[in-house]
């Protein structure tokens, strides 16, 4: 039997940015920021935040509602989504292309009609003015903020972690939301395979490239089924002739043009003559090096 037609999603969308600027005030106003410190009621809250009595209650409540605080006996609290990525004091922080989201976008959003009937952008460069990157690079604010956005977004791949800390598989788990990561691509394995099994998010991907830390290591064979993990190994020694071909050729075919114009280049570390082999041996033993350490004939 069809379900009766209802306008419910049609005005879900058509008031979609209810929910959306009020997050984007929320945080703008550093609320998650300020309750990552310590839950508060409604009065230290608006206090702190120096927010008008006549819409705070409202406000914080909306926050709850959406699913973005939590109310417990009188005091608000962050989720654990809020606490981990609108944080601005953790490492975690997303926040920065809400924010540019709140002074930018939101209102080039608000000219879509003009740009649909038009074909002229609705950004910096409106009524023939400067390009975007230019007007971005002319400000220092308006960088600043840009560069805080695309922090925030390229989160997962600008994270370091240290594997030689033995609480490196928590601080991955802490920055990703108690999930893990997708992909973990393993030069070393020996005593990493397990610990990345528990980095790794249920049905999440390993792909076994390298045996740096050893060929042979224990395997936990309950934590692999538990995680549903896909775990891949690699190599070239088993491969054909002819796949190894078809490798090269896609490789060369994807890289050659942004090698050949320069936008990708191999970082040299230092290059010694051929003699002074040890040397560089040496360096390569003690770790120092950034980048390939050529010997030149």
């Amino acid at each position: 039997m069809t379900a009766h037609p209802t306008p419910e999603k049609i005005l879900q969308v058509g008031l979609g940015f209810w929910p959306s600027k009020t997050l984007l005030s929320a945080v703008e106003m550093e609320v998650f920021t300020e309750l990552a410190k310590h839950p508060e009621d409604l009065n230290s809250l608006q206090g702190r935040l120096g927010l008008h009595p006549r819409s705070a209650r409202d406000f914080f409540d909306a926050l709850v509602a959406l699913g973005f605080l939590n109310r417990i006996d009188g005091k608000y609290h962050n989720t654990p989504e809020t606490d981990l990525f609108l944080d601005k004091r953790k490492p975690t922080y997303v926040g920065g292309i809400l924010d540019m989201a709140n002074s930018r976008l939101f209102g080039f959003w608000n000219h879509l009609t003009e740009g649909l009937r038009t074909g002229s952008p609705q950004n910096e460069a409106k009524e023939g003015g400067e390009s975007l990157f230019a007007a971005l690079y002319a400000s220092p604010a308006r960088l600043k903020e840009f560069l805080a956005a695309m922090t925030g977004l390229s989160h997962g791949a600008n994270l370091a972690i240290d594997t030689s800390d033995p609480d490196w598989v928590q601080a991955v788990l802490d920055s990703t939301g108690g999930k893990g990561v997708d992909l973990i691509v393993d030069q070393v394995s020996g005593g990493l395979v397990t610990p990345n099994m528990r980095a790794a998010r249920i049905l999440g991907r390993i792909v076994n490239v390298g045996r740096l830390g050893g060929q042979k290591t224990e395997f936990d064979a309950d934590l692999h089924a538990l995680r549903r993990i896909t775990y891949i190994g690699v190599t070239f020694r088993t491969r054909t002739p002819q796949e190894v071909a078809e490798i090269t050729r896609a490789l060369l075919a994807d890289l050659t043009p942004a090698l050949e114009a320069g936008r990708f280049r191999m970082p040299i570390d230092s290059v010694f003559p051929l003699e002074d082999f040890a040397q560089a041996l040496a360096k390569m033993r003690a770790n120092e090096h950034f980048g390939k350490i050529v010997l030149r004939h």
